[in-house]
């Protein structure tokens, strides 16, 4: 039996939260429920009784009509989607328009045989305004996904480059360093004692000049390889680290007559050897630049930000320290501020900045001349990969 409705379930239909309204054949709406009043703004008495094209002619097009005669004929009802059918009827809100989701079903009519066509419309502006956030922060991930897709592959790049400038480093540089080192310490063992003392101080000035550069060549090598590798990121200890590390220097530091005093180091997610390599460069950095008239003094402090994920490593000494101006130039690649006086490549600094960066993590310095200077290092507690 077909679906008839009658006057008491039309009046009901003013208390659904939906739009509802009826219309015949000839389109002539018979029914229009307070839902629509308040959403589409027209009071029920001035519609009904009228011609729905009248109020709204999209609808007798021939994107709408023919399917809705379908309904007139007895057939199954039409769902009318939001993405495709957003604004069935203009209701206009404060923020937009209002978005629907409409079915229309055919309903036996009162009068006769034919069939009349029932409009439910849901308002769906919410849900639609969530879909479209969440395909808009989709698109915007998979833009992020592509733009780091392109660097990875960038980076790859840089280094097989890498890999290549090393090995030609390695072997095209370091071979004839070799020779002209091997053949002067010759000259020097062989025929020293025929050269008068300007000819062996010549051959001896080009003796340290070549291991200067072998020296350099090594520290260069390893800022180039110096990479960022998350399978060899683990949780360490690195009191543990330090340990070892001072154990290794003790010749180092007690030629240097150092006091190193350390606090209790926290357990971070990191690249073991970057890290022994760290903590190296930075000692043996304020053992190098240390005055000469104070007996070297290097203090490790450190304390856990947790809120930040972070923890704070200070390296202190009571060194030769620097004027201010040079805080981030003493990072850059073969920066000396002494030029004398000091051994060194100016390779060191920069390659625990490269490290700290490789973990996340920033670098910063702090000094005064005559006064020691503070290195301050934040690493994340804990890696967070992609």
């Amino acid at each position: 039996m077909e679906p008839k409705l009658e006057s008491p379930t039309l009046g009901l239909l003013d208390s659904l939260p939906i739009g509802v309204f009826l219309i015949n054949p000839e389109g002539t709406v018979l029914s229009w429920n307070r839902c629509l009043e308040h959403w589409i703004g027209i009071p029920a008495p001035t519609i009904i009784g009228t011609s729905l094209y009248k109020h709204f002619p999209h609808l007798a097009g021939p994107k709408y009509s023919h399917r809705i005669k379908k309904i007139f004929a007895g057939g199954a009802p039409i769902i009318f989607s939001p993405e495709l059918h957003p604004h069935l009827l203009p209701a206009p809100k404060p923020n937009g328009a209002r978005v629907f989701s409409t079915i229309v079903a055919a309903v036996k009519s009162t009068h006769g045989s034919q069939y009349d066509a029932l409009f439910t419309l849901q308002d769906v502006s919410t849900l639609a305004q969530e879909i479209s956030q969440s395909r808009s922060l989709r698109k915007q991930a998979l833009n992020e996904i592509t733009v780091r897709k392109k660097i990875e592959e960038q980076l790859h790049n840089q280094a097989q480059e890498l890999k290549q400038f090393a090995g030609v480093v390695s072997h095209d540089l370091r071979a004839p360093l070799r020779q002209i080192a091997t053949f002067a310490q010759f000259i020097l063992d062989e025929q020293g004692k025929s050269l008068d003392e300007q000819g062996r101080m010549d051959l001896n000035r080009i003796f340290c000049a070549a291991e200067r550069m072998q020296k350099l060549i090594d520290d260069l090598l390893k800022l180039a390889t110096v990479k960022r590798d998350h399978q060899k990121y683990r949780r360490e200890n690195l009191n543990n680290i330090v340990r070892d590390l001072l154990n290794d220097l003790e010749q180092l530091i007690q030629e240097a007559g150092a006091v190193i005093t350390v606090d209790p180091l926290p357990e971070i997610e990191a690249h073991p050897t970057q890290m022994r390599q760290l903590f190296q460069n930075l000692i043996t950095n304020s053992i190098k630049y240390a005055r000469k008239d104070l007996r070297p003094r290097i203090h490790i402090g450190a304390k856990e930000i947790t809120l930040k994920n972070l923890c704070r490593i200070s390296f202190k000494d009571n060194g030769i320290g620097f004027e201010s101006e040079n805080a981030e130039k003493i990072f850059k690649p073969f920066t000396r501020l002494l030029t004398t006086g000091v051994e060194g490549s100016g390779i060191g600094l920069s390659t625990v900045k490269k490290i700290v960066l490789l973990h996340g993590g920033k670098i910063s310095a702090a000094g005064f001349p005559g006064r020691g200077a503070t290195f301050t290092v934040d690493l994340p507690i804990n890696q967070k990969t992609v």
